[in-house]
C-alpha cells in the first residue's frame, strides 16, 4: 500500500468505480504530495469514465495507461485544482500551480482552460528532464482539440 500523506486511495478511481490506486506510479504519487503540499490547493483527479484517467482508454499508449506501454504504472493524471474556499484559480494562480509542478519535478505539465473545470495533466514521463517538461496547452472546446503553447492555454484560462 501506497505511504501518501495528502490523498487517499479513493481519490483515484473513474466513475464506473474502477480503482487505480495499485496501479499509481509511487514517483507520481509523491510528486502529487508534493504539489499539494506546497500549493495548498484542492486537487482533484479527473475521474474519467470507462478509463484509467483517460478518455482514449487503455490502447492509446498514454502514460495515463498500462497497457500496450513497456511500464505497468500509471505515470499521469489529468487534475482540477481549487483554492481551499472552493473558487477556480485565475489566470495568476494557473501560472504559479504550473511553476510548482515543475519544481515539485513533473516531466509533461498541460493547461486545460476549457474543461468543465479548468485543470491539468501532470506526468513523470522518461523523454524529459524534471525541471525542463514537455508543455503544452488545448483550447479547444470538447469535442475539438486545438493543442498549442501553454501560454495560449493561460491566456484563454479566465476566458
Amino acid at each position: 500500500m501506497k505511504e501518501l500523506n495528502y490523498f487517499v486511495e479513493s481519490e483515484f478511481e473513474d466513475n464506473a468505480g474502477e480503482g487505480w490506486w495499485d496501479r499509481l506510479s509511487p514517483k507520481l504519487g509523491g510528486m502529487l504530495d508534493q504539489l499539494r503540499h506546497q500549493t495548498g490547493k484542492t486537487i482533484l483527479i479527473k475521474k474519467t469514465i470507462g478509463a484509467i484517467g483517460r478518455i482514449n482508454g487503455p490502447t492509446d499508449g498514454s502514460s495515463h495507461n498500462v497497457e500496450n506501454n513497456d511500464f505497468e504504472e500509471l505515470r499521469a493524471v489529468d487534475v482540477s485544482v481549487f483554492n481551499k474556499d472552493g473558487s477556480r484559480l485565475d489566470e495568476t494562480e494557473a501560472r504559479v500551480f504550473v511553476s510548482k509542478a515543475r519544481d515539485a519535478g513533473f516531466t509533461g505539465i498541460g493547461v486545460y482552460p476549457f474543461w468543465t473545470s479548468p485543470g491539468f495533466h501532470l506526468d513523470c514521463r522518461w523523454s524529459h528532464p524534471a525541471g525542463n517538461p514537455a508543455t503544452w496547452a488545448d483550447v479547444g472546446v470538447y469535442p475539438k482539440h486545438d493543442y498549442t503553447g501553454m501560454e495560449k492555454g493561460f491566456e484563454a484560462w479566465s476566458k
